[in-house]
């Protein structure tokens, strides 16, 4: 996970048989634990389902 300036916020290795949107539930919940106030974050269409969730709370698609 990077920052707008492309700056590692943080990193989460899986194995190679582990689908992206199943890793991003990990990393977004170190994310959270580690950043607090960020309110915001950008994923493409890859991350459909589970990996949209943050917080209790469904995100907005975007086209």
């Amino acid at each position: 996970m990077v920052d707008c300036l492309g700056l590692v916020l943080a990193v989460v290795v899986s194995a190679a048989s582990v689908q992206d949107r199943d890793a991003a539930l990990p990393l977004l919940e170190r994310l959270r634990n580690m950043y607090f106030s960020i309110r915001l974050v950008w994923a493409d269409g890859g991350y459909a389902g589970r990996a949209r969730r943050l917080g209790g709370r469904e995100a907005p698609a975007h086209p």
